[in-house]
C-alpha cells in the first residue's frame, strides 16, 4: 500500500517486457492518491530446512559470525543451506563511469572507485559520487558497494546512475582517501521461483500468534533444521509437541531450531531475560521501602509521645 508517486518504481521491478518468469506486484485496487498493491511471493517466516544444521554450515562455508561480511554470498547460502538452490544472485560484468562528484575528486582503479579529498574539501559536508553502469543481459540487479542495494531492472547496454555518499569519517585519515569496489549481481528469476516453490511447501502452518508467541504446526521428511527470519534472541523458547528444544544461531542473526521426521506442534514463546528477576527485585525494594516508611512514622509518633 502506498501513494502514486511511487508506482512508476513497483512497475519499474515488475514489468514483464523482459521476459521475467513472474509478477512480483499484483494492483489489488487504485484510486487518484493510493494503490494497493499484492505481493505474489510471501513465505511466511519459519521453514523447514532440507539439512541439518551441522551440514548447513559445513557443507556451504557459511560465516556464521557475520551475515553482512558478503551479502550475496550469504544470501546465497542460506538459500543453497535451506533448499539445495544454488546461486539466486549471479556476480555480472559491469561498465562503470564517472558521472559526477562533490566534495571530492573522484576516479576508477583496478575496479574499485576511489575517492580523495581535494584543497576545496569541506569537512563539515558529506562528499558523495554518481556514477553509471550497464551491463550486457536484460535483468533484476543488485549492487554491492559500501552497501546493499536493489537498483531495479536494467536493460543490456543500458545505462543506470548510482549516487553513494560518504560522510567525513569514512574517509582514511592519513591519506584522505575512501575506495569501494562496485559488484553488480543478477537476481536469477528462475533459481528465484524454484527457491519460491521448495520454500512454500516447506513452511509452518501457523494457527495463531500474539505479540510474543507462535503457534503452529510443522511436517518435516527428516530431522532437519527448521530456519526462521525472527532475529535469534536467547529469550525465544521454543516446544514441540510440549517438550522445549535447544535453539541455534543461523549467520550470528536468525533463530532456528531442529525438528525430527513427522507432523509436530510448535509453540514459540518470547521472555525478556531477567523480567522475572527483575520484578522480584522491584517488589522486595518496594516492601523494603512500605517497611521503612512504616516504621519511621511508628518512631516518628514515640518521640512526639516522649
Amino acid at each position: 500500500y502506498m501513494p502514486n508517486e511511487k508506482i512508476d518504481k513497483i512497475k519499474e521491478y515488475s514489468d514483464t517486457s523482459y521476459d521475467a518468469p513472474f509478477d512480483q506486484y499484483e494492483i489489488i485496487d487504485a484510486n487518484k492518491s493510493d494503490t494497493l498493491y499484492k505481493n505474489n511471493y510471501i513465505v511466511n517466516p519459519i521453514v523447514v530446512s532440507e539439512t541439518d544444521l551441522e551440514d548447513y554450515q559445513a557443507a556451504f562455508n557459511l560465516d556464521t559470525t557475520n551475515i553482512y561480511a558478503n551479502v550475496s554470498e550469504t544470501s546465497n547460502a542460506l538459500a543453497k543451506g535451506l533448499t539445495s538452490v544454488d546461486n539466486i544472485l549471479v556476480s555480472s560484468d559491469a561498465d562503470i563511469e564517472i558521472v559526477d562528484s562533490k566534495n571530492c575528486n573522484a576516479v576508477i582503479y583496478e575496479g574499485h572507485i576511489v575517492l580523495e579529498q581535494t584543497d576545496n574539501y569541506d569537512p563539515s559536508k558529506p562528499s558523495s559520487v554518481i556514477y553509471k553502469l550497464s551491463t550486457d543481459a536484460d535483468g533484476d540487479y543488485y549492487i554491492c558497494d559500501n552497501k546493499f542495494a536493489h537498483i531495479g531492472r536494467i536493460k543490456a547496454g543500458e545505462y543506470k546512475n548510482v549516487k553513494i555518499e560518504v560522510e567525513p569519517g569514512m574517509f582514511n585519515a592519513q591519506y584522505g582517501m575512501y575506495s569501494f569496489e562496485a559488484k553488480l549481481y543478477r537476481l536469477d528469476e528462475n533459481a528465484f521461483v524454484t527457491l519460491y516453490d521448495k520454500l512454500k511447501s516447506n513452511e509452518m502452518d501457523i494457527e495463531s500468534y500474539t505479540d510474543s508467541s507462535i503457534t503452529g504446526t510443522i511436517n518435516s521428511k527428516g530431522d532437519h533444521l527448521v530456519f526462521t527470519t525472527i532475529p535469534y534472541d536467547k529469550g525465544w523458547n521454543i516446544y514441540i509437541d510440549d517438550e522445549k528444544v535447544k535453539t541455534e544461531s543461523i549467520s550470528g542473526a536468525f533463530l532456528a531450531f531442529h525438528v525430527p521426521g513427522g507432523e509436530h506442534k510448535v509453540y514459540m514463546e518470547y521472555k525478556v531475560i531477567g523480567l522475572s528477576a527483575g520484578i522480584i527485585v522491584s517488589l522486595l525494594f518496594l516492601a523494603l521501602g512500605i517497611f521503612m516508611m512504616l516504621y519511621y512514622r511508628k518512631n516518628r509518633d514515640c518521640i512526639f509521645l516522649k
